[in-house]
């Protein structure tokens, strides 16, 4: 990206390779809303340099100062950018992880991983899909980055029971199942499942962390993808409404009854 502009936009695989973490960890900020991000395209996302400083001077967005435009007549000369730390942990590990043994720590991962996978496996089908993609997207980038502390080479146990290559994470994500959104992304999703299975029965941290992080940063580019799928009363459709001519198909997945619809 040009850097002619006193305030540039920046690519996902810039900040990311600044800042020297994977894509899926700046994806999962975006998504979190923690980082403000302008999509180009798409499935690109850009970002000022001016809010990628904000993020990491650790200012709320609500209290971070306007970007104004420059007054051309302004000859004062701009203030030295605040450049990244060293290292930057991915924003929703506590404080002091890095005191934390690594092991306890990819413990913890692991059960941000199950509850999202169980959430996904319990699920009745209704609005909250996107939301569950969302949960198993970071749980993988946590986990990716619990990996990244161990030697590439370490065997890990992934959980209680590994992976399914064949079956998904959970039966509303099997290859079978109704799924919204872009097929070629589901296709690779369920590519990923199977690496990510094949690296888990390796029990090799590198692999399994790589794998991941390739899964996380689909399930983004599927998140962002299902708003084409929603009608206007937030049910899913297996196609954009939009290519029936108007006329939407039946809906694939039903909100659950309100309490009023309940009792009626």
């Amino acid at each position: 990206m040009s850097t002619d502009s006193p305030d540039p936009w920046l690519t996902v695989a810039e900040i990311a390779d600044e800042l020297r973490l994977t894509p899926a960890t700046i994806r999962t900020w975006i998504s979190d809303g923690t980082l403000q991000a302008k999509r180009a395209g798409k499935r690109k996302w850009l970002v000022r340099r001016s809010e990628l400083d904000r993020m990491l001077r650790g200012e709320d967005y609500a209290d971070a100062p306007p970007v104004l435009p420059r007054d051309p007549a302004d000859q004062t000369p701009d203030p030295p950018p605040v450049r990244a730390p060293d290292r930057v942990t991915e924003r929703s590990w506590p404080t002091g992880e890095h005191q934390i043994d690594p092991r306890a720590w990819l413990r913890f991962a692991q059960d941000q991983w199950e509850t999202a996978i169980t959430e996904s496996q319990q699920a009745e089908p209704n609005g909250w899909f996107q939301r569950r993609l969302q949960l198993i997207a970071r749980a993988a980038t946590v986990n990716a980055g619990a990996l990244e502390r161990l030697d590439a080479d370490e065997t890990v146990r992934w959980g209680e029971a590994p992976v399914d290559g064949e079956f998904g994470l959970s039966c509303e994500l099997r290859p079978e199942a109704n799924r919204p959104g872009p097929p070629d992304l589901w296709d690779r999703y369920d590519g990923q499942v199977r690496a990510l299975a094949t690296a888990t029965e390796a029990s090799r941290a590198g692999a399994i962390g790589a794998a991941l992080n390739e899964l996380a940063v689909t399930l983004h580019d599927i998140v962002d993808e299902l708003e084409h799928y929603r009608g206007s009363y937030g049910d899913w459709f297996p196609h954009p409404p939009e290519k029936f001519g108007g006329e939407p198909p039946e809906p694939s997945h039903q909100d659950p009854p309100t309490t009023e619809e309940s009792f009626s």
